[in-house]
């Protein structure tokens, strides 16, 4: 229960974060018009990127442990 607890506080603050970056990458898109803050536009798009890399790698550690512990229930119902 403690695993999925930190698992679903991972998750939270992943969806939290990837909703901050959404707004303030539309803020930040706006300098790359220049070529002198070209590097901020990039930047926010990159670390966008990571975020949803993070949430994509969450979602997989969590369907593999639900699946994991479906799983060992079903087994320990059996037995």
């Amino acid at each position: 229960i403690v695993c999925f607890a930190f698992l679903a506080a991972f998750m939270a603050v992943a969806i939290v974060e990837s909703y901050i970056i959404i707004g303030g990458a539309v803020l930040f898109l706006g300098f790359g018009g220049s070529a002198w803050t070209g590097d901020i536009a990039k930047k926010a798009m990159m670390y966008a990127v990571s975020v949803g890399a993070k949430l994509f790698v969450m979602q997989l550690i969590v369907g593999v442990a639900m699946g994991s512990v479906i799983t060992w229930a079903q087994t320990y119902e059996n037995d």
